[in-house]
């Protein structure tokens, strides 16, 4: 029985092929934008999965507070607390302290750069890292052992060679005996890492890692499976303030399943972070599959009267209400599922250019349970959301009526198509909408003053002999004629560095729990940044001249009173300096709030980043040529690498720029599928109006008085969308902008703008069969009369 309504059905899709071509393909849009936001929301929730003791592992920040208010950090615990959190708190069965580091390891001639972390020993059993080579409970037994990942070992050894027992040079200055080889971990990983070594290696000297008032460290710890989660983490957060006597500073436990979804805090607290995106993008999926859908329900009931026939003879030969309605949802989910194939091909085509536009190396593997499911869980729902109203509806007419000619009444099927239509165009103008928005905050961001200057700025990273060789270095440089300045400094200029409170300084109000940022420099730093010094001057190249001197920002200088802060003496442990420069506030960690005050201090032998100003006008292949064989002369045991400052601030913005490039393809994905449903409509509606369109003719109507009055109709229910989306998009976009302290104020005009296209492209999809409506000979349309 059920052949013989696929058979039916098949029959009646291939009758009708025009128009089950237009929900085919509208369908398939819309399950292939489901496809790939799935993939990669399936990407961001698998986020650190490969690690088998998710549930068991937690990250410690720290919270501070500043000024009343808590700020949460990374890479802030002290040294001793991996340690005392494993013996004094019960139910942590395991800690590691780890920082990670860029190491050069050199083979023969080969040399490459690869991220990796010092590492305590638990933190291989935590990770439960896959050694291909090697033993984890053995791998640190030796001072002088390294574990590195496959990708690693085969890049200094080449394929199907055992990189176990090996020594590799590091740095051009150390051997590490390589006793382990771990398989490569993912990209989907919060803490990703190509080698690991023993943390007590790197630590050899450092005194001041073991004070609790100094933090620097990433630590983990691992739960027992029976611990209480909020217990450990109370006396987690009693550890610090116990041990340092002050309350203004304790550490926490962040859950693994959290690192990626959930990384944001306000005051110390969770507020979101991926997750939002996660959700977002999810129901944006939804409501593309509905605009798919709704093409379905419109075409199908706008086609009953071709149908209406169909139904009479088959209720006379004895099809019953329940038959029928099985019939045409048969063709409901045939079309679906040609849907569904079309869709994987599309995904399969797409995929690339998805991954570029995300930033991600995502796969297909269709026959995974975990994907093929999904597809036919799509599949399956929208043949039913798609399928069970137009289902309803035709198996409805009365055979009497549709035999006897009697045209079917349509009852409430046009005004629920007028509604579809109008949801569609809501759907796409809350799109542009967005679009438009999220394209003014970034731009509004990125145009934002920074306080210097990231055009032709280049960084590279100070390692070898560059602080040895440095001064040759910056007057090789120079010397090329591409390059202005160079200069060093201890962080990125766009992200933060070392900070301390507590330091006391003369005038205004002492606030020692004020975070004031520290800033290692060498001179010209300013000048080569294109930082702006107000008042005062800059640092000489005599280190000893300047060793207690310092330069403070704006910011800092309102802290310390009114009048000039040249010459005011600021306090920090047992050391005074002199304020002899006050610099222009600039821009750094938060691109959408403000920066923490700024003292720069003239220690070169701190810093480990190398600015380079390029001169303007010189090309930048032959600045980079002339800095490559500077580089190479001064330090020739490390390889030359350089970033732009312009391409890490752009990368800043990757989340805000997801959102933007996403939206813009939303919508357009948005309005092709509401123009199909536009199109058939229309085509529809003119076929219907072809008799009235021929007398109208004959009685001396123009074109454009037709094709006005075929179009009136659609273009006022895009009007009706854009009255509806208009308040809809302004609230939504607006709880979205308040996620930033530096935002636009959306302009009226957005909404304009976003209208004004909406109905141009209905337009011009109705005017296209209006047209041809038009310009139709009259006499065909009339000689059955």
């Amino acid at each position: 029985m059920y052949r013989n309504y696929l058979k039916i059905a098949w029959r009646n899709l291939w009758k009708n092929r025009g128009y089950s071509a237009l929900n085919i393909f509208g369908l398939a849009i819309g399950i292939t934008c489901a496809g790939l936001i799935l993939l990669w929301v399936e990407d961001e929730i698998n986020f650190d999965s490969v690690f088998p003791k998710q549930e068991l592992v937690y990250y410690v920040p720290t919270n501070n507070r500043f000024e009343g208010q808590w700020r949460t950090f990374y890479q802030s615990t002290p040294g001793p607390l991996a340690q005392a959190m494993k013996d004094e708190i019960p139910g942590i069965v395991g800690s590691a302290r780890t920082t990670g580091e860029n190491l050069l390891f050199t083979v023969g001639e080969k040399g490459i750069n690869r991220f990796g972390r010092f590492v305590d020993p638990d933190f291989l059993d935590m990770f439960s890292l896959s050694f291909i080579e090697g033993d984890a409970a053995t791998a640190f037994d030796d001072f002088d052992a390294i574990v590195i990942s496959r990708e690693t070992a085969e890049q200094l050894y080449g394929r199907n060679t055992t990189a176990l027992g090996r020594v590799v040079r590091v740095n051009n200055d150390t051997n590490y005996r390589i006793t382990g080889v771990y398989e490569n971990l993912p990209n989907n990983v919060s803490f990703g890492f190509q080698w690991a070594a023993p943390f007590e290696r790197y630590a050899l000297g450092k005194e001041w890692m073991k004070e609790y008032r100094n933090g620097f460290a990433d630590t983990f710890v691992e739960l027992s499976p029976k611990a209480d989660f909020e217990m450990v983490d109370a006396k987690v957060r009693e550890l610090i303030p116990s041990k340092i006597g002050e309350e203004d500073r304790y550490a926490f436990l962040h859950p693994m399943k959290d690192w990626r979804l959930r990384s944001n805090f306000e005051n110390g607290k969770k507020v979101g972070g991926q997750i939002v995106y996660v959700r977002l993008f999810s129901f944006i999926a939804l409501i593309i599959l509905l605009i798919a859908c709704i093409n379905f329900m419109n075409l199908s009931t706008a086609r009953s009267e071709k149908r209406a026939k169909e139904v009479g003879v088959r209720k006379v030969l004895g099809s019953g209400r329940r038959k029928l309605m099985v019939q045409f949802m048969a063709e409901a989910l045939i079309t679906t599922s040609l849907a569904a194939l079309a869709s994987i091909l599309f995904i399969w085509i797409l995929l690339p250019e998805f991954n570029t536009l995300i930033g991600k190396q995502l796969q297909l593997p269709l026959f995974d349970v975990a994907h093929l499911l999904p597809l036919l869980g799509i599949t399956f729902i929208c043949g039913l959301t798609s399928g069970w109203y137009p289902a309803f509806y035709l198996s409805s007419f009365k055979p009497v009526e549709t035999m006897k000619g009697v045209k079917a009444q349509e009852g409430s099927a046009p005004l629920l198509r007028k509604g579809l239509v109008i949801a569609q165009f809501t759907a796409s103008i809350v799109f542009i909408i967005g679009t438009i928005v999220v394209y003014q905050q970034v731009r509004h961001v990125k145009s934002r003053e920074m306080g210097y200057e990231l055009e032709n700025l280049v960084q590279l990273p100070v390692n070898g002999d560059v602080l040895m060789n440095f001064g040759p270095i910056r007057q090789e440089m120079i010397s090329t004629g591409a390059v202005e300045n160079v200069a060093l400094m201890n962080s990125n200029i766009l992200f933060g560095g070392n900070n301390s409170s507590g330091l006391q300084w003369e005038g205004g109000k002492d606030t020692g729990d004020v975070l004031i940022s520290q800033r290692y420099i060498s001179a010209h730093f300013f000048d080569t940044a294109g930082m702006e010094i107000l008042e005062g001057r800059g640092f000489t190249n005599d280190i000893g001249t300047d060793s207690e001197n310092v330069l403070i920002t704006q910011s800092f200088s309102k802290l310390m009173g009114t009048g000039s802060a040249i010459g005011k003496r600021i306090r920090r442990n047992d050391t005074e300096y002199t304020v002899i420069g006050v610099v222009k506030d600039y821009l750094y960690g938060d691109m959408y709030g403000s920066s923490d005050p700024v003292m720069f201090y003239n220690n070169p032998e701190y810093t480990g980043n190398m600015y380079v100003r390029i001169k303007s006008g010189v090309p930048m292949a032959k600045a980079l040529a002339a800095m490559e064989d500077v580089m190479k002369r001064q330090n020739p045991a490390f390889p030359f690498e350089y970033e732009f400052v312009e391409d890490t601030f752009n990368a800043i913005f990757t989340s805000e720029q997801l959102v933007g490039n996403l939206s813009r393809s939303f919508a357009l994905l948005a309005i092709i599928i509401s123009c199909l449903g536009l199109f058939g409509l229309s085509s529809y509606t003119a076929e219907q109006r072809r008799k009235e369109i021929g007398v109208r003719k004959v009685l001396g109507s123009s074109v454009a008085g037709i094709v006005k009055l075929l179009s009136k109709d659609f273009i006022g229910l895009v009007f009706i969308a854009l009255l509806i989306s208009g308040p809809f998009a302004w609230w939504m976009m607006q709880k979205w902008l308040e996620g930033f302290a530096y935002r636009i104020e959306i302009n009226g005009w957005v909404f304009l703008i976003a209208g004004c296209i909406a109905i141009c492209i209905a337009l011009l999809t109705v005017s296209l069969q209006a047209l041809k409506a038009a310009n139709a000979n009259p006499i065909k349309s009339l000689r059955t009369e």
